[in-house]
């Protein structure tokens, strides 16, 4: 059966062609423009200078934090920020007092992980301006962090004794007195749970959480009025406030409707004796079923070591006009410049220090330099998988595999028969060329190694406690070895001890048989005979050069190397995909790639007509739906074990359709070229010489596999171009030019 019918193919056909190669180029773009954007475009920068990590378009500060302070309380003299943490502790609500709250990135993947989600993450800094809108209904359930920290705080969820202000559990929760007021449900409360708040530990599981708010009722005097507060460099006020809203029938209710009693916010900077009015909070404005959230900055008239604050209804029926706060904060301002402050810098080393030596504890990407003192930590010898050693360790797997079902194919296909005729055919083999080849190939794997050599043997009381990361350093130095053995024994015919490459035309009763290095190859499977130019035979030179490049030792170089994390990570991935399509196409990945593209890019009307009826193959459906299937598998199992929080199905219906768009046109393409001569063998591309006398045929093995295109460059090419031609018969062949047959 012929590989594809000469029939002319439809309109439809040749128009999908021309719309994979566009679909694939403008991938290709896009990715390319993806990369460069994440490598310019500024990340989000942390309070200790670190960078975020992940995409330039994925919102990197998301995860809420509350930090203690437990060493310093809010009337701590002196600037607050001086007493920042260099190393985080998670708040504990019956333990902290003053404490940071802010949204955090992670900025070493590993290193998050590997502690259990408590190291490699730092604190998003905000600009020194708040957004304007603030007067949500809601407030964000962990607050940017402005350049502050909370020196008081009351969610009214854990007081003992729902009438006394002094028996709430947390230790930030600093009233001076409350007047007719106590914490209950009856007004309801915010419904605002912040999500750093750990309910599981055991301090809280002794108490229970009461979803409750502040509701001021009864008689005389209705207030609350906190302790003298540090707030020397302002700061702000953030809380939820309610008045009870009008009803039909009162008596239905217990948060009696507020008519009249506006609320009104006051300070004072005298311990109480005088005060000033900050803010007043009329009642129809704030009348309302809900709470609304409230943000008031401290002007700087009351910016004091000593500050305290009031809530206070002046006026009010004592038999209604009800009203309700919660989740109250008090965040004290830092000084503008407290980043270039002494203190600032003294911490930033030891935070510096201190992560650098984490990072290498747990054996992260980003540790920049293995400590010396191999018991600095406990966890100094334990393994970790990192990326390189996942990519080296799948591309292992695929080329063990791939070379299982080459050796099964090529017995089932080309089973030993007896040969009757042997004629050998002599290969041109240029010195000059295996030089130029020599100095391309070896040079640069040398001398990755050498370099990879030195900083083993410095580093070498690391390696030689942690033999797992030596034997996989070793295995990828050793993958990039054999590939480069595979390409210069079977293609460049260069490597040491190697007779030049021998081509055989062998002949029996029933057939005759090109052997290219024991290659069987059917002369009447050979559809095609053709010269290539030289500027395509050059750029197989090329691209066949730059398949023996050290890809497993470059991603070495740069784990070992001090090179940025966001330029690294984006290079190991790149190395790490270059590595799996290596495997899966094996050593001569790139020259396959070449020869598709060749194909994508072609504009003759000839080639796209072959590239058409390649699509009008029968299995053209399967090959599309099988990787349809694979990248919607693919991304539903990312969505199972690498959750992101919730997703809402839209979002999930627009990345499935997305994977089944991508799946069918990355099969297509691939089912495509299963049908044009691009799967180029190891044994049959022969460059040893310039481009020169050189020419090619395509070659259908079965009826359903992957046609083969073959480059040689021959002395005696006319010999076996009459041959294949029909011209010349091997059996009329003199016997001068016959050789014993092959043991």
């Amino acid at each position: 059966m012929s590989f594809i019918a000469h029939h002319s193919p439809s309109v439809l056909a040749v128009l999908s062609s021309w719309a994979l190669s566009f679909s694939l180029m403008i991938g290709i773009i896009i990715f390319i423009i993806i990369v460069v954007l994440n490598l310019t475009v500024k990340q989000k920068i942390t309070v200790w200078n670190h960078h975020c990590s992940g995409w330039w378009w994925q919102e990197q500060c998301e995860i809420p934090v509350c930090i203690a302070l437990n060493h310093m309380n809010s009337n701590t003299t002196g600037e607050l920020s001086d007493y920042f943490p260099s190393t985080y502790v998670n708040c504990q609500l019956n333990e902290t007092d003053v404490h940071i709250l802010g949204n955090a990135c992670i900025f070493d993947n590993e290193l998050y992980r590997r502690s259990g989600q408590k190291l490699g993450f730092d604190i998003c800094i905000e600009k020194e301006a708040k957004s304007e809108a603030t007067n949500l209904l809601d407030m964000p359930s962990s607050p940017n962090f402005y350049h502050e920290v909370v020196i008081f705080e009351d969610t009214f969820d854990y007081w003992l004794d729902a009438a006394d202000f002094n028996s709430s559990i947390s230790p930030s929760a600093k009233w001076n007195v409350v007047m007719n007021a106590r914490v209950t449900d009856i007004c309801g409360y915010s419904n605002q749970r912040l999500t750093y708040e750990q309910h599981s530990s055991s301090a809280v599981r002794l108490f229970t959480v009461m979803e409750s708010s502040l509701v001021f009722t009864g008689a005389n005097e209705r207030y609350a009025e906190t302790t003298d507060l540090n707030l020397e460099f302002g700061g702000t006020l953030q809380f939820h406030i309610k008045l009870a809203p009008i009803v039909e029938n009162e008596l239905s209710v217990t948060c009696k409707t507020a008519f009249n009693g506006d609320v009104s916010l006051k300070y004072s900077l005298n311990q109480g004796t005088s005060w000033e009015k900050l803010r007043n909070y009329p009642v129809w404005k704030y009348r309302n079923e809900n709470f609304t959230f409230v943000t008031e900055e401290l002007p700087k008239q009351a910016w004091s070591q000593s500050v305290r604050f009031k809530w206070e209804q002046e006026t009010f029926d004592p038999q209604r006009d009800y009203w309700a706060i919660d989740n109250l904060r008090i965040f004290h301002q830092f000084n503008s410049s407290w980043r270039s402050n002494l203190a600032y810098a003294e911490s930033f080393v030891e935070r510096r220090d201190k992560v650098q030596i984490d990072q290498c504890c747990v054996d992260s990407y980003q540790c920049l330099d293995f400590p010396n003192d191999k018991h600095i930590c406990d966890e100094f010898r334990m393994f970790h998988f990192q990326s390189i050693y996942i990519y080296a360790t799948v591309a292992c797997c695929i080329l063990f595999i791939r070379k299982l079902l080459i050796d099964l194919r090529i017995k089932r296909i080309h089973p030993e028969k007896e040969v009757t005729k042997v004629v050998p055919i002599e290969t041109c083999v240029c010195k000059r060329f295996q030089i130029f080849a020599v100095c391309c190939s070896i040079a640069p794997q040398v001398s990755t190694f050498a370099i990879i050599f030195h900083k083993i043997v410095s580093k070498w009381d690391f390696y030689s406690q942690n033999t797992v990361h030596f034997g996989f350093l070793m295995l990828m130095v050793t993958f990039d070895f054999w590939t480069l053995r595979i390409v210069c024994l079977n293609v460049f015919h260069f490597w040491p001890f190697q007779s030049a490459p021998e081509i055989y035309l062998t002949a029996t009763e029933e057939y005759v048989n090109l052997v290219v290095n024991r290659e069987n190859i059917s002369l009447a499977d050979v559809k095609s005979v053709e010269s290539i130019s030289r500027r395509f035979y050059r750029s197989l030179i090329t691209s066949s050069l730059l398949t023996t490049m050290p890809i497993s030792s470059i991603m070495i170089l740069i784990k070992i190397l001090k090179v940025p994390y966001l330029v690294s990570n984006v290079i190991i991935h790149l190395l790490g995909s270059l590595i799996l399509f290596r495997s899966i196409l094996g050593p001569l990945w790139l020259v396959r790639v070449h020869l598709c593209f060749s194909w994508l890019l072609t504009l003759c009307n000839k080639n796209r007509d072959q590239m058409g009826r390649a699509l009008q193959r029968p299995l053209m459906y399967h090959i599309s739906a099988k990787a349809a299937l694979v990248f919607v598998s693919a991304l539903y199992a990312s969505l199972i074990f690498y959750p992101r929080g919730k997703i809402h199905i839209n979002e999930i219906m627009a990345k499935t359709f997305m994977a089944l768009a991508v799946g069918i046109i990355i099969g297509s393409i691939f089912g495509m070229m299963r049908y044009l001569p691009v799967a180029c063998t190891n044994n049959s591309l022969l460059l040893t010489t310039w481009s020169h006398d050189s020419f090619s045929f395509s070659v259908m093995r079965t009826d359903k596999g992957p046609m083969e295109f073959h480059f040689l460059s021959l002395k005696n090419k006319s010999l076996l171009r009459s041959i294949m031609d029909g011209s010349v018969d091997i059996s009329n062949i003199s016997s001068e030019n016959e050789s014993k047959p092959i043991e």
